[in-house]
């Protein structure tokens, strides 16, 4: 760990020490109501306006020191707790200065709905940094598929969980008097917990569950926006439940998230992981999108069979749920297609480099064997005989001792290409090892010692690379497939045109044998 980020994290510590003393003192005082049911309500609200205050400091700070994407959350973020804080403020203005009822001021409720929504800006943001999930990096080749498959995963998660929190208000309100009730605050009231786990579920389903460990910020939002939900979740029942006196211990969720959004603000970069991503990773992101749908259906399906009427709002998010899923499921299969393909080019690719030389293109070794073998058995005796033919060059060391390997590679690709311009196409030419070739031909008319003659000839040509010109010599050995050797074997042939090469070296440099019975 370097010395930065060292300092960074006892930064961090020091204040994540500091907060959690603050956070465990308030939390005692509204628990026990030491400063009375108002006093502690005031305490623990101007508790929270002021993390709310320290975050946005914090972060405006930091922002000043950094750019693109690392700056871009913060400032992401400082909306969102600007926001908060503004919430918070005008709530104690309207229920503990002033007295009058809730909700009496739109621009508190615009400010608590802003919140999730610069939250999940925030997120995104963390996400470009690039270190909080390892499949944007290895979806780099298909982009724009990978991106709608979030929007529409993202889109499925937001409509299951609003269509199942305003399925389950519309029971609650089907049993109780519209007179007595405030509709639109209760709309709002549990607008705030969905909002909340949409954040969280949505971090989870970008970074993965892997990612919110390497990635400090991303984890402490999504923690801070969990306690936010459990506190707004039990609120939200008790005042559906008609319970007009809301504990003030109830807040310590509320305090617990503005305290993480705090910490947030004064964590230490997060850094990518070297190992890979788990199986169940894979899992749990797949699976997210698709846990609330099931639960949507049987709220859905409840709706309709308890006899009272589905709301329009209920009908818009079905089919944007429908769409999404239907939108997915295609992309999905648009995407098992094209790693399909990408499996068999990798096939094929893989299938050419065992059968073909990796520095000239030429068949292999392998490959000339497997040829030879099915041209012998397949030879027959009104057919053209076979003609194997088994080159070395002489000299081809001396241009590795004196310039190097690379111009020796590089004359090996120049003598390729010249074999291969000198032969039909319907011939097999192979680079077997080094600097020795083979070459499998059939005669078409011409006798084997003139199409042996036709090779060497060809290749005594001096030879071009790097502006340098190479004279290299070569020896081949001939062999002949003849209708007599009925019974020879590819093995047999090959060794043939091998010991011919050998009887040519021994004559001298640039000369051509025929393999003798």
């Amino acid at each position: 760990m370097s010395a930065a980020r060292g300092a960074q994290w006892r930064l961090f510590r020091a204040v994540a020490v500091v907060v959690s003393l603050v956070l465990v003192a308030a939390s005692v005082m509204v628990t026990t109501e030491a400063l009375g049911n108002p006093g502690s309500v005031l305490a623990d609200k101007t508790l929270q306006v002021l993390f709310s205050v320290v975050t946005v400091v914090t972060l405006l700070v930091g922002a000043r020191r950094r750019s693109g994407a690392d700056r871009d959350w913060r400032l992401w973020m400082t909306a969102t707790a600007c926001c908060m804080g503004l919430g918070l403020g005008v709530w104690i203005w309207t229920k503990l200065i002033s007295g009058l009822p809730l909700p009496a001021s739109t621009l508190g409720n615009i400010a608590y709905f802003m919140v999730p929504v610069f939250a999940l800006i925030t997120v995104i943001s963390l996400i470009d940094l690039g270190v909080a999930g390892e499949e944007q990096q290895q979806q780099a080749t298909r982009p724009r598929r990978a991106r709608a498959v979030l929007l529409l995963d993202v889109v499925i998660v937001a409509s299951s969980v609003l269509l199942v929190g305003h399925a389950g208000l519309m029971l609650k309100l089907t049993n109780r008097s519209a007179s007595s009730m405030a509709g639109g605050n209760l709309v709002l009231q549990l607008m705030h917990p969905i909002s909340y786990v949409l954040v969280a579920v949505i971090a989870v389903l970008v970074s993965g569950a892997r990612g919110l460990s390497r990635q400090p910020a991303l984890g402490l939002l999504v923690l801070g926006f969990l306690a936010h939900a459990v506190s707004a979740t039990i609120t939200t029942s008790l005042v559906l439940s008609g319970i007009r006196h809301i504990p003030p211990v109830i807040d310590i969720g509320y305090m617990t998230g503005n305290a993480l959004f705090l910490l947030t603000a004064v964590a230490p970069p997060g850094r990518p992981s070297s190992r890979k991503r788990r199986r169940s990773d894979h899992w749990l992101r797949l699976a997210v999108p698709y846990v609330p749908l099931p639960i949507a259906a049987l709220f859905l399906a409840f709706r309709a069979t308890d006899g009272t009427q589905i709301e329009p709002l209920e009908i818009y998010l079905g089919s944007c749920l429908i769409a999404a899923v239907v939108g997915r499921q295609l992309i999905a299969i648009a995407d098992n297609l094209w790693l399909l393909g990408r499996l068999r080019a990798s096939q094929r690719e893989l299938e050419y480099q065992a059968y073909h030389d990796s520095l000239t293109g030429l068949a292999n070794r392998a490959l000339f064997q497997e040829t030879l073998r099915r041209a012998v058995e397949n030879n027959t005796a009104t057919g053209p005989p076979l003609l194997v033919l088994f080159i070395d060059f002489d000299d081809f060391k001396k241009v590795n001792d004196q310039y190097g390997h690379a111009t020796g590679d590089a004359l090996l690709r120049v003598i390729s290409a010249r074999l291969r311009a000198l032969l039909p196409s319907t011939d097999l030419v192979a680079r077997l090892g080094g600097d020795e070739f083979g070459i499998l031909l059939h005669q078409n008319g011409k006798t084997a010692e003139q199409v042996g003659t036709a090779v060497l000839e060809g290749m005594q040509r001096p030879y071009q690379v790097d502006g340098r010109e190479h004279v290299v010599r070569a020896s081949i050995g001939l062999a002949e497939l003849s209708p007599d050797d009925a019974t020879l074997t590819a093995e047999e042939l090959l060794a043939r045109a091998d010991s011919a090469m050998y009887t040519a070296k021994r004559r001298g440099k640039g000369t051509l044998a025929l393999h003798s019975t």
